[in-house]
């Protein structure tokens, strides 16, 4: 993993962007996208999905996402899970013809 320096802390020497969320004042340092490689961006990426993934009652839902999800957790209550074991999957994939 390159180090982009997220999780360990902010760098003093970045250039810091301040934001009102709520009231309170974020700062936060400003980081240049398009100078990182696309490895760094999607490590950016990742770490800022696993943060949000800790917590995923502060993301946001639209009330359409929201139906949609109730939809599909009803369907999986009467129909339970759908997909193939992946014993059955292994088995198949090693019993094809070379």
């Amino acid at each position: 993993m390159i180090g982009l320096g997220f999780s360990a802390g902010w760098s003093s020497a970045m250039p810091v962007a301040h934001q009102t969320i709520n009231r309170y004042t974020v700062c936060m340092p400003s980081i240049e996208i398009g100078k990182l490689t696309p490895e760094e961006r999607l490590q950016l990426l990742e770490q800022l999905w696993e943060s949000l993934s800790e917590t995923p009652e502060v993301v946001p839902l639209s009330e359409a996402q929201r139906e949609e999800l109730d939809r599909r957790l009803d369907e999986l209550d009467r129909e339970g899970p759908g997909g193939i074991p992946w014993a059955e999957v292994y088995q198949r994939i090693r019993s094809r013809k070379r």
